[in-house]
C-alpha cells in the first residue's frame, strides 16, 4: 500500500477560502511570533532553578492540553466536519498532546520530540502558512491556527534557551525513528479520506519550501533527508565537550539539562 498516494489534483480543496501569505495579517502574526518567542525565553530564564520552574512548566502544559482538547472537540463538530480537513493529523495537531505530556510530566521522550518537531518542522507553517478556513467562524480558525503554531515554536525555544534542556544523539535517533510513524498514520488516513494530511499528496497550495524539493513523491523523500541533516545540526553543538559541560542526563539519555 502506497501511503503517499497521490491522486490527480481536484477542486475539492479550493472550496474553502485561505489566508493569503505575506499580507498584513500574516506579517502581524510573524511579529507576534517573534515577540512571543522572546517573551517565553525571558520568562523561562527568570524562573530557571527556582521553585517556580516546575510549577510554571506543568501549569503551561495543563493549559495547553486544555486548549488543544477544546479545539479538537470543536473542530470535530459534526455540523462542520470535513474528513479531508478536520482530523487532528497535521504535524502541529499531533505535536499538541506530545508537548503537553512533556510539559506536565517532564517526560524526556515527549520533550525530545517537541524540540525537533517544534523548532524545525512546525515553523514552516508559520513562514509559509496554509490557513484553510474550513471552520466557522473564521476568526476562531485563524486564532487557533496561530496560537498553536506559535506556541509550538516558543515552547521548545524556552525549554532550550530558557530552562536549559539540551538534545542528545540518542534523542536525535529516537526522533528520527519515531517520526515515520506519524507519516505512516497521516498517509494511511489520506488514502481513506482523500485528505492531504502532512502534505504527503502535494505541497501546500499557498506555496512553501516543499516546492523546491521536486515533484511528488520525491519531495517527500527530500524533505525527510533535509530534516535529518538539520536535526543533526541542531544536536551537534550541544553534544560537544563544551556543550555538555554543566549538564546532567535525563531519563534514559534522550535529553540533558543544564544545572547552572
Amino acid at each position: 500500500m502506497n501511503i503517499l498516494h497521490k491522486p490527480e489534483y481536484t477542486a475539492q480543496f479550493a472550496d474553502y477560502a485561505r489566508l493569503r501569505p505575506f499580507t498584513a495579517p500574516h506579517w502581524a502574526m510573524l511579529a507576534t511570533t517573534a515577540g512571543t518567542c522572546a517573551g517565553f525565553i525571558a520568562v523561562a530564564r527568570a524562573v530557571r532553578g527556582t521553585p517556580q520552574e516546575e510549577k510554571l512548566r506543568r501549569g503551561w502544559g495543563y493549559a495547553h492540553l486544555a486548549a488543544g482538547t477544546a479545539w479538537t472537540i470543536a473542530s470535530l463538530d459534526p455540523r462542520q466536519l470535513d474528513l479531508k480537513e478536520s482530523l487532528p493529523l497535521h504535524l502541529c495537531d499531533v505535536l499538541r498532546p506530545i508537548m503537553a505530556l512533556g510539559l506536565v510530566t517532564g517526560n524526556p521522550h515527549a520533550l525530545n520530540i517537541t524540540y525537533y518537531w517544534g523548532i524545525l518542522l512546525n515553523p514552516q507553517a508559520i513562514i509559509t502558512p496554509d490557513v484553510i478556513y474550513y471552520y466557522e467562524p473564521r476568526a476562531v480558525r485563524f486564532a487557533t491556527y496561530w496560537f498553536f503554531h506559535i506556541t509550538a515554536l516558543a515552547t521548545p525555544l524556552a525549554l532550550t534557551f530558557g530552562l536549559g534542556y539540551r538534545p542528545t544523539w540518542r534523542g536525535y535517533r529516537a526522533a528520527a525513528a519515531l517520526s515515520p510513524l506519524w507519516l505512516a498514520l497521516a498517509g494511511s488516513v489520506n488514502i481513506l479520506t482523500g485528505g492531504n494530511y502532512g502534505f504527503l499528496r502535494y505541497p501546500p497550495k499557498s506555496g512553501s519550501l516543499m516546492d523546491k524539493f521536486g515533484p511528488w513523491p520525491y519531495y517527500v523523500a527530500v524533505e525527510c533527508a533535509v530534516a535529518g541533516v538539520c536535526w543533526a545540526a541542531m544536536t551537534a553543538p550541544w553534544e560537544t565537550k563544551r556543550g555538555r559541560r554543566g549538564t546532567l542526563l535525563l531519563g534514559r539519555g534522550f535529553l540533558r539539562k543544564a544545572i547552572r
